[in-house]
């Protein structure tokens, strides 16, 4: 059984205001000649097929001709394709039936009442377990497992995907967060490999855009693809599929990665991830010679508001050169006191989690959060989040 491995496409997100559409035409031209080279019998894309719930038109446009062209280039390709944390459940399903012509299979939703709608059988080739993103609440204790016991005990391979954060990852590029002793990563808490269920060949994985194999359960068989496009500076900057190939059910995968080229790189200055003062980074920024097409984050420490014809001065440096600066990363110098705990930029408090800002402010105030009151917070921010 071959299959091509990728997911967390992001469609339509922008880097700081700045559109990315063509990156994403490149990504995705890419992804359909390596489709028409290897021909795999599934494509797998796990979750995180946009950047929002509600794409825009444009967005569903691209992702749309992008399946048909998929097709077109190997009919013989079953996609199989989930809902992630960033996609809407309900709206990844609203085409479930027409998709099928094409020979696409779209799971937004968990059936717990007909769990056999998860296990798309290729018949004599293998069998893949989709499961879509759900919240805690929504995933029954030991769904994957009852799953991957209703495939058919015939020899053909189990391919099982998901979406989800695993323990034993490296989460290099995202904020980890510590809620009630439970490591988060994007709103979604890490599970051990071992509550995935055994018995499947190849868990192909979402959520984590750093390509890695997850180690665990005695196994070599869970892994990230990792995202074919970097939304984040922090990002690792090479991206790119995953081709697996399993010889028979209990075979060890093997796994050909595929690399995907970059229409632009995102690059840091400082490069070593330090942060300078302004005058020094902008002596850096005008003495930077891109290669190729870039993104610049700029890390400015600060100690005094930054010049007012910042944006001029930006623009003299990078005059002629292929380049956009869209951050200015700036951190504050060291204070004293209780102080440095509570005093933040605008960026820095954007990028805190809600409820790390709400305990920190019970706290400011006198009045600590119980763990009660951080559970039921935790619920209501999952819930207004929820990709429903």
């Amino acid at each position: 059984m071959l299959i091509l491995h990728t997911s967390d496409w992001h469609l339509g997100h922008e880097l700081y205001g700045n559109d990315r559409s063509t990156e994403f035409v490149a990504m995705l031209h890419q992804i359909r000649n390596i489709v028409s080279e290897h021909k795999p019998d599934a494509l797998i894309i796990a979750g995180d097929i946009f950047d929002t719930a509600f794409p825009s038109s444009s967005v569903q446009t691209l992702f749309s001709n992008a399946i048909v062209e998929i097709h077109a280039a190997s009919p013989s390709t079953v996609i199989v394709m989930t809902s992630g944390n960033h996609d809407s459940a309900s709206r990844h399903e609203i085409f479930r039936i027409p998709w099928r012509a094409l020979n696409v299979y779209a799971l937004g939703r968990l059936n717990t009442d007909n769990p056999e709608e998860h296990i798309i059988t290729l018949p004599d080739i293998g069998h893949v377990i989709a499961v879509p993103y759900a919240n805690d609440r929504m995933m029954p204790d030991g769904f994957y497992q009852r799953l991957i016991d209703m495939v058919p005990d015939d020899g053909l391979p189990i391919v099982m995907t998901a979406h989800t954060t695993v323990r034993g990852a490296k989460f290099d590029g995202h904020r980890l967060t510590v809620e009630n002793e439970i490591d988060c990563v994007g709103n979604i808490s890490a599970r051990n490999i071992d509550e995935m269920g055994s018995g499947f060949d190849y868990l192909a994985l979402g959520h984590i855009h750093k390509t890695q194999f997850v180690h665990g359960a005695g196994h070599h068989r869970a892994r990230y693809s990792g995202s074919p496009l970097s939304v984040s500076f922090d990002e690792p900057l090479e991206h790119s599929v995953s081709l697996v190939n399993i010889a028979e059910r209990g075979a060890t995968p093997e796994v050909t990665v595929i690399p995907l080229k970059r229409v632009r790189t995102l690059v840091t200055l400082p490069a070593d991830g330090s942060f300078l003062p302004w005058d020094e980074v902008l002596a850096l920024l005008a003495d930077h010679t891109p290669d190729g097409e870039e993104y610049i984050r700029l890390n400015v420490l600060i100690d005094k508001p930054l010049p007012e014809n910042r944006y001029q001065l930006l623009h003299e440096a990078t005059d002629n050169k292929p380049c956009i600066v869209c951050r200015i990363n700036a951190k504050r110098s060291a204070v004293s006191g209780s102080a440095q705990s509570t005093k933040r930029t605008l960026q820095e408090f954007q990028q805190e989690s809600p409820l790390t800002i709400a305990r920190e402010y019970a706290a400011y105030i006198g009045s600590p959060l119980s763990d009660g009151m951080l559970s039921l917070l935790n619920d209501v921010y999952n819930k207004v989040t929820a990709n429903e």
